[in-house]
């Protein structure tokens, strides 16, 4: 998702990325699971088409976000105008309550941090680093 003021200013962030604040057009509930309650009509969530009320938001450029308060998680989705954010959702069927993403957060905390230290190393590439990341959410 690209942040993005709603409605989107023509031409997108002015040069130099200088935007200014702002969302990605979602409301979410304020204590996990963090569900979405409401998508803003043409902001940017609602024009990926991808996410729906009632999905569980689960992490925010590769940081879960089950044992985030609202106001740091708000500082991960609140950004300069015209900049991505990557954000995971978990789509949960009508009448079940499992949230495997946010029950598994530690394990899926570990192995992504693993997977950074990784890299810092240089033992991972950025492609082996990204594979690592995508098999740790689907693993779980």
């Amino acid at each position: 998702l690209r942040r993005a003021s709603h409605p989107p200013p023509s031409g997108g962030a002015p040069p130099g990325g200088k935007g200014k604040p702002c969302g990605v057009g979602l409301t979410i509930m304020d204590k996990p699971p963090h569900l979405v309650t409401s998508i803003a009509p043409h902001g940017p969530a609602d024009r990926t088409h991808a996410v729906q009320v009632g999905d569980c938001l689960v992490a925010i450029d590769d940081e879960l976000v089950a044992h985030l308060a609202m106001d740091t998680l708000c500082q991960h989705v609140l950004g300069e105008e015209g900049t991505r954010v990557e954000m995971w959702l978990e789509r949960i069927p009508p009448g079940v309550e499992s949230r495997r993403h946010h029950e598994r957060a530690e394990g899926i905390n570990q192995q992504l941090s693993n997977l950074k230290r990784l890299l810092q190393d240089g033992v991972l590439d950025m492609q082996a680093y990204k594979v690592g990341v995508d098999q740790s959410w689907a693993g779980f």
